[in-house]
């Protein structure tokens, strides 16, 4: 087998490229002029998914984090089910998505997609008739890969307070996901 092998002066690590193991699985790595940044393995950054276990009661005319506590997966540990916040730990750009239904509601819903706790991306329903009413809502997000963290806030105001639809099992009517999708520009 091939290989280059760069080694640091001082106190640093290697660097390797190696070339397959058999020659049928030749790879081609094409770095181009003006590149400059981080080359990503196979491991491209942090990605979750999370729902909530038991129904929610939203207080009527009063946006509260949705408490998004059970995870279906955290690649890198970056989603805290006790404050339900996202916060990657590599810096990059993400597709946040989620949705949440609540029984029996007229009147208004609003989605929030939180940034720092600062409504990032909003979706709105003015509801004219009763009955199970579901809120989406998906956006990319960048963030800085230490500080930066998104959760979701929820609103409605029907005159009384409403209960989300409870999401156990595989059922994801309430989820608050997200995934790395490519570096920060």
């Amino acid at each position: 087998m091939s290989s280059i092998k760069l080694t640091a002066d001082s106190g640093g690590g290697t660097f390797e490229i190696k070339a397959p193991a058999s020659g049928s699985n030749a790879r081609v790595l094409t770095v181009p002029d003006s590149a400059s940044g981080t080359v990503l393995t196979s491991k491209f950054g942090p990605a979750f998914a999370a729902r909530n276990n038991s129904a929610q009661t939203i207080t009527n005319s009063t946006t509260a984090t949705m408490q998004f506590d059970v995870e279906y997966f955290d690649t890198d540990n970056c989603y805290n089910t006790s404050n339900y916040r996202f916060t990657p730990n590599v810096a990059g750009i993400y597709l946040i998505n989620s949705s949440v239904q609540v029984a029996s509601l007229t009147g208004a819903i609003s989605l929030d997609i939180r940034l720092n706790g600062a409504r990032y991306a909003n979706m709105a329903l003015n509801l004219h008739s009763s009955g199970l009413q579901t809120a989406t809502n998906s956006v990319l997000v960048s963030m800085n890969g230490s500080t930066d963290y998104v959760d979701i806030g929820i609103f409605q105001n029907s005159g009384s307070n409403k209960d989300t639809v409870a999401s156990p099992s595989n059922n994801l009517v309430n989820h608050f996901s997200g995934c790395y999708m490519r570096g920060s520009a």
